[in-house]
């Protein structure tokens, strides 16, 4: 389809359907009558809000003085390092990095990823890697941390809190804790004496020996707690030191006193392994 170019007149192909000139000079123009028109349309309104916004010199000079001595008093001094130089000054500022303009020109022509700054630990000034860098070595940054951990508010509450909930689960889980402290003695003396380790099921052991001494061949009774001479515990049949293994077939249940007395040489500790 063959339009009409709206400038000058003339039939063109064009590219896109939206297209109404028939090239870029064309379409430039049509541009600069555009924007004529559009201002000519406005040029009134927009000097009316010119003169309505429009200051005098006096009155602007009375106002500059106001914001200036409200800073003055509402204003910290701050020292800062300059990031060109590394000079110490004092400005109301806190985003100011030059210290004066020769720094700022610098800063603006080459713009510097170098920041200085004071350690918080030691006081010295560094060069730091990031703009919130606040200590210069490793030593000064442990220091920090853990005054700021040991001094935090919350540490009393979570030692009042943490000591109150482990002496209710002490409490509530006495059983499982002194299992838990039998299994894991026996498996550390073994893993010790670089002996073999099988898996271990001490409520088995109990079903299997039937509550029952394997050493005096008399009753234990569940009542009775460490360090009582008659209470339960657990007998390896050969020993550790002897290359005997830790596991279900090599534990047995037997008295306290029981187990403290017995010699390698007894019957009893020369044994077979329980299947």
């Amino acid at each position: 389809m063959n339009k009409i170019c709206i400038i000058c007149n003339k039939d063109f192909i064009p590219a896109r359907k939206d297209r109404t000139t028939c090239s870029d000079e064309c379409y430039k123009e049509r541009l600069k009558r555009y924007k004529a028109l559009h201002y000519q349309k406005n040029r009134d309104t927009i000097r009316q809000q010119h003169r309505q916004y429009r200051l005098r010199p006096e009155v602007r000079k009375t106002i500059m003085t106001h914001m200036r001595k409200r800073l003055d008093a509402n204003s910290k001094v701050h020292n800062v390092v300059c990031a060109q130089c590394g000079k110490t000054f004092q400005t109301w500022r806190h985003n100011q990095l030059s210290c004066s303009k020769e720094c700022r020109k610098i800063a603006l022509i080459r713009p510097v990823k170098i920041f200085y700054a004071n350690c918080v630990c030691c006081g010295t000034i560094f060069i730091a890697k990031k703009y919130n860098q606040i200590t210069c070595s490793k030593e000064c940054k442990n220091k920090y941390l853990y005054t700021y951990r040991k001094n935090h508010p919350s540490n009393d509450f979570k030692r009042q809190y943490m000591s109150r909930y482990l002496k209710e689960y002490r409490v509530k889980n006495k059983e499982r804790l002194n299992r838990l402290s039998i299994k894991h003695c026996h498996k550390r003396r073994a893993l010790k004496a670089q002996r073999t380790i099988g898996e271990i099921n001490l409520d088995w052991i109990d079903e299997r020996d039937g509550g029952v001494c394997q050493l005096c061949y008399k009753p234990i009774s569940p009542l009775l707690k460490h360090p009582h001479p008659m209470s339960k515990t657990y007998d390896h049949i050969i020993t550790l030191n002897d290359k005997g293994e830790h596991s279900n077939r090599n534990l047995q249940l037997a008295h306290k006193i029981c187990n403290e007395t017995k010699n390698r040489n007894t019957p009893n500790g020369a044994q077979m392994f329980l299947l």
